[in-house]
């Protein structure tokens, strides 16, 4: 089911309504469902109106429970534990968001060449927990930061000061300018910031 309004581009796994009170229209009457924006998976409000011509004849406020779907990286096979993972281990497969569980990881990427900390087994997804990858820069290494913003690109040199794993978010400091700042790993020393 595809949603509406501001979840519009979601596609849902599960909406429930609660129950209403009995709605008698009229004919001609227009009865509109407007939802607010709200979290998903989450309590959504929405509104129930009742229109005849420019006349109001009910109007009702209700919260709807509403659940997406989500990719999530599972194992096309059973693993042991200290299995080095690579691209022919992974899969992507959509679960309910409510029936993810926490840290599951959505980017395959992530994930390879990690190693499992605990034997998993196949189509179960993948937590962040459950995987040891080797980090890619070092405290104190110098870095190549890239900085975008839409079409420009900059690029500067830095100093790393804390380990970093693919995906993760290290702190830096600008060799030029001197500023601490943050960016998220994306190779061997090279880290991409947003400004």
């Amino acid at each position: 089911m595809r949603a509406f309004g501001p979840l519009r581009g979601e596609e849902l796994a599960a909406l429930k309504v609660p129950p209403l009170s009995p709605l008698k229209v009229p004919a001609g009457a227009t009865l509109a469902i407007t939802p607010s924006v709200g979290q998903v998976p989450h309590r959504v409000p929405v509104e129930i109106r009742l229109t005849e011509g420019a006349r109001l004849l009910r109007s009702q406020r209700v919260f709807v429970e509403v659940d997406r779907y989500l990719s999530v990286v599972v194992l096309t096979a059973s693993l042991p534990a200290g299995a080095e993972l690579d691209a022919g281990d992974l899969a992507v497969e959509r679960v309910s968001a409510s029936r993810a569980p926490p840290g599951a990881l959505t980017d395959p990427a992530l994930a390879v060449g990690a190693k499992l900390r605990q034997s998993v087994g196949a189509k179960i997804p993948l937590r962040n927990a459950w995987l040891w990858a080797q980090p890619l820069i070092k405290r104190g290494a110098q870095v190549l930061m890239t900085f975008r913003r839409g079409a420009l690109v900059i690029t500067a040199v830095g100093e790393a000061l804390s380990d970093g794993k693919r995906g993760e978010s290290i702190k830096l400091r600008n060799v030029q300018s001197n500023q601490t700042i943050t960016g998220r790993v994306v190779a061997a020393n090279a880290v991409e910031v947003e400004f």
